[in-house]
């Protein structure tokens, strides 16, 4: 599986955003394997609506707070993620850390949304799989964007994954700098089962291309 975090560039903003997300459902179907699409928080109804979800094609939010529906100012109830249409969300990414992590998933859980929650670190990556998300994302935060892969960090990975897989029954996926095809078989190679990106995708000449070359890499 691979999880494409748009984040707030402004290469996928609008009809940007929409034009990825249209290369990661064709790039999905055509390989056959899993690509999530994590829109803006604003094209996330948009673009569900325009290039909904297929077999292999998955659209998640970025972010969700768990909170009751009402008179919350600038949050995002997950009803309103489920209501946009979204089949999961992402969970404490490094640049929008939360401190309610369990409450999250469980809330999340509760709504069948699938929930990816990031981690820092195998210590926290072991405590956040005891909480039964979908999958654990370890991704050193000082790696993310750096096109310097969590690869290049092997120890590392490998304890952040066995980490996961003894907290409990979460997926152990990894992040962060991750730039090319050989990153990510070299991701698949430590044990992860699923791989996040971001800028290598948004910012890619040839996000197709880049994309078909991944998913070759991919169980």
């Amino acid at each position: 599986m691979l999880v494409l975090n748009l984040k707030a560039y402004p290469d996928s903003a609008g009809l940007k955003g929409l034009k990825l997300a249209e290369v990661a459902r064709d790039a999905a179907e055509a390989a056959g394997k899993t690509v999530v699409v994590c829109p803006q928080q604003c094209d996330l109804r948009w673009v569900l609506e325009k290039v909904p979800e297929t077999k292999h094609y998955k659209v998640f939010a970025q972010h969700g707070d768990a909170v009751s529906q009402g008179s919350r100012t600038g949050w995002i109830p997950l009803e309103a993620v489920k209501g946009c249409g979204a089949s999961g969300l992402l969970i404490n990414h490094s640049e929008h850390r939360i401190e309610n992590v369990k409450e999250t998933i469980q809330a999340a859980k509760a709504l069948r949304l699938t929930a990816v929650v990031c981690a820092q670190s195998p210590e926290e990556s072991k405590k956040f799989s005891g909480f039964e998300p979908f999958a654990v994302a370890f991704e050193p935060p000082d790696l993310i964007g750096s096109g310097i892969s969590v690869t290049t960090r092997p120890e590392v990975a490998e304890e952040s994954i066995k980490a996961i897989k003894e907290g409990g029954s979460a997926k152990p996926f990894v992040g962060a700098g991750v730039s090319n095809s050989v990153d990510v078989r070299e991701s698949f190679a430590l044990g992860a089962e699923g791989v996040l990106l971001a800028s290598a995708f948004v910012k890619a000449e040839k996000p197709r291309a880049l994309l078909d070359g991944m998913l070759v890499n991919c169980p």
